[in-house]
């Protein structure tokens, strides 16, 4: 059972959502689909018409659409809704871009939205990202260690009964300390583990960037030296290496 003449030249919100649901209720789910569409696309921004287009995108398995509903509907509403129902729209969100983008730079994104979500949200909104489905799909959508950093930088505001900020410090640290030779990645974790207050750790990742940098210019200097003719000699009749001589 498809829409009516008379249902089609509706335009008004109202009217379009309250005929997809008599659509939905007898059955007619392709109508009903095309009802909320309309009907969101005509400025029906209720809870009521994007849970009823979530749940028939996600259905049908169509999980891009979920995705640009989403999107749409906080762009448009998500400063007027309470911080804790914004963290669960987004973390529908992040689930729908996890199975439509699995490899994206756009899931990571989504996974970056939906921390800060429930960082602002706070309190029990953290049990949406510590649910462990979701929890290792958000880990796996930071790839680069600078996106690491930034993930960490997210938990490092949940609650300390979570484990998540003790965690962070000693990921970020971990990471500092691999990435010593990577200037820019180590400065990243320094400046992260400094602004949570962990300076013997952040001065630890600066000692270990300083001297491995020492011994890179060493190990160039060493290497001028040698492309320059200089020789290591043995000197006779002692056991120590002698001194760098421009003889051959």
């Amino acid at each position: 059972m498809g829409f009516s003449p008379a249902d089609r030249d509706v335009d008004d919100p109202g009217a379009l959502a309250a005929a997809a649901r008599r659509r939905f209720e007898a059955g007619d789910f392709g109508a009903a689909r095309a009802g909320f569409e309309r009907a969101f696309a005509a400025g029906d921004d209720s809870a009521e018409t994007v849970a009823a287009l979530h749940a028939l995108y996600a259905d049908g398995g169509d999980e891009a659409a979920v995705v640009r509903l989403l999107e749409t509907y906080l762009d448009r509403v998500g400063a007027e809704l309470p911080a804790a129902e914004v963290a669960r729209w987004e973390a529908a969100l992040f689930d729908a871009a996890a199975l439509a983008e699995p490899a994206t730079e756009r899931r990571a994104e989504a996974a970056l939205r939906v921390l800060e979500a429930v960082a602002t949200a706070g309190g029990e909104a953290w049990s949406l990202v510590l649910e462990p489905a979701r929890r290792g799909a958000i880990e796996a959508a930071f790839v680069s260690p600078l996106a690491v950093l930034e993930l960490l930088e997210q938990e490092s505001y949940a609650p300390a009964e979570t484990g998540l900020p003790a965690g962070a410090v000693a990921q970020a640290e971990e990471i500092g300390r691999r990435y010593a030779a990577v200037p820019e990645v180590a400065r990243a974790a320094e400046r992260l583990l400094h602004g949570l207050g962990e300076r013997e750790a952040a001065c630890r990742i600066e000692a270990g960037r300083r001297a491995g940098g020492q011994a890179r210019r060493r190990k160039r200097s060493l290497g001028r030296r040698i492309s320059g003719g200089w020789s290591w000699r043995w000197r006779v009749g002692t056991r120590r290496c002698g001194r760098w001589s421009g003889r051959t």
